[in-house]
């Protein structure tokens, strides 16, 4: 099976690599303000898009457009996203599916995002909020090195800040792929206490089994992908910094989900170790929280 990417726009979060030395960021965000200032001048400006210099995913406005409408598209038809639900998306980055959930949820249904990067969140309140008022946005208090040093709190320990069984569908995509084994227990479990007895939520994964072990046996995956790096339950493409890409072994996962009572209804696989016809990048498996479930955590 060789790794075929055709028809895929998804990309991850945060890139794959390395991030880019000091100079050519700053060679880069005055690229962008340049490129930005002329859009404004020419009105070429979509008022739920986020300037270039802001943009974290992908390497365009059309992409950062096309990534966030295929995932709504993915929700709606094939995990279950109704246009009246109460919706979490946990990593919302600057808005990139919540611009998308705009045009498609009812007035009666709602979102809320939360991430650690504070540009974002204070982009998304300014832009998308007064636009959609059931839109909000909440920095989570969560210690990241390279986005949110400021932050009190490590992942392993946070509380999300919402009651239990408050929505009806949750989402992360590209979290979990740069998030260590403590950290995702922790937010699987505050993923299971928030949500309803029957409602579903969509969470992306680099998955290890037996077909993409080989494909990384033979090297046949996407560029910094390689997973080779043992850490503590996960493997990481680099051993001194394995926030940049994890992955997890599929039946650890499935574990996972069992520990929080939620029930695995699909798992589809990605283009990122050559499945044909992936849809996305990154694996994703969709799960329910059990009927008359109950975390048992308690009220936020």
């Amino acid at each position: 099976m060789e790794c075929n990417v055709t028809g895929t726009v998804d990309t991850s979060a945060y890139p794959a690599h390395r991030p880019a030395s000091p100079p050519l960021r700053v060679l880069r965000s005055l690229r962008d303000r340049a490129l930005d200032a002329r859009d404004t001048v020419l009105g070429r400006h979509d008022p739920l898009v986020p300037p270039r210099r802001l943009v974290l995913v992908g390497s365009s406005q059309d992409e950062f457009r096309a990534i966030g409408q295929q995932w709504v598209e993915t929700f709606a038809s094939q995990c279950g996203l109704g246009r009246f639900d109460r919706v979490l998306d946990i990593g919302c980055g600057i808005g990139r599916v919540a611009a998308g959930l705009a045009r498609y949820l009812d007035e009666l249904g709602s979102y809320e995002g939360m991430d650690v990067v504070p540009a974002g969140i204070e982009w998304c309140r300014r832009s998308i909020t007064p636009r959609y008022p059931n839109f909000r946005f909440q920095l989570s208090d969560v210690h990241n090195a390279e986005y949110n040093p400021t932050g009190r709190v490590h992942a392993s320990q946070y509380r999300f800040p919402w009651r239990d069984g408050e929505f009806d569908f949750v989402f992360l995509t590209s979290a979990f792929t740069h998030m260590l084994p403590r950290d995702v227990e922790n937010y699987l479990g505050e993923i299971a206490r928030v949500m309803r007895p029957g409602a579903r939520c969509v969470i992306t994964y680099f998955l290890l089994n037996d077909a993409s072990r080989a494909q990384l046996a033979r090297g046949e995956v996407q560029p910094g992908r390689e997973f080779r790096h043992e850490m503590d339950g996960c493997l990481a493409v680099h051993r001194d910094n394995p926030a940049i890409a994890v992955a997890y072994p599929e039946p650890v996962v499935h574990e996972l989900y069992e520990r929080h009572r939620l029930r695995i209804l699909k798992t589809h696989y990605g283009a990122w170790c050559g499945t044909p016809g992936a849809r996305h990048i990154q694996d994703y498996v969709v799960a329910e929280k059990r009927p008359g479930a109950d975390a048992g955590l308690g009220a936020a």
